[in-house]
């Protein structure tokens, strides 16, 4: 087996292990990370299927709409679509969008019970590719979002809201 391959196979395993006893009304998130698109987690989303389980692999523009804008965004879907629980399995930038949606939630307003969140290579203390980028010719063709993942004391991924269960 391909050292690529053996990767996946951890990877369903764990969500696979993390989500057995859900209930009828759940559904995963599937997110992506910057740069990325739907195909980057694809093997995932159609294992999660293979298993029964409703997915939604999340696509948003990584290079144009900010991290908070892209994280109200899956705020108001999640809220719309009214399942009793959601599990998130992210890449990269995709544990940022997640994160910065904890900054939407209220007490006082219902918003389904978060099971499990899976980070995959979450730049949670931001990322040294970041700061390279922010400070080259490349950084208006980026996109906004890759200042926000700098690795400074007064980074936006630093300061994002720390993920807890949500009854």
């Amino acid at each position: 087996m391909r050292r690529m391959d053996i990767k996946h196979v951890l990877i369903y395993n764990l969500i696979f292990i993390c989500c057995q006893t859900i209930s009828a009304t759940h559904k995963v998130y599937i997110l992506h990370g910057y740069g990325g698109s739907l195909i980057q987690m694809d093997k995932i989303d159609k294992g999660l299927k293979h298993e029964g389980y409703d997915t939604d692999n999340y696509t948003y523009p990584s290079f144009t709409e900010s991290i908070d804008s892209i994280g109200h965004d899956l705020y108001v879907k999640i809220k719309q679509e009214n399942y009793d629980s959601v599990s998130f399995v992210t890449h990269s930038m995709g544990a940022l969008v997640v994160r910065s949606m904890y900054k939407y939630m209220e007490p006082s307003i219902h918003f389904p019970y978060i099971f499990r969140f899976i980070m995959l290579a979450p730049p949670n203390k931001g990322t040294e590719m970041a700061d390279f980028f922010t400070n080259s010719s490349f950084r208006s063709f980026l996109g906004p979002n890759v200042v926000l993942m700098r690795t400074d004391s007064n980074s936006y991924a630093i300061k994002l809201p720390i993920p807890t269960p949500v009854k």
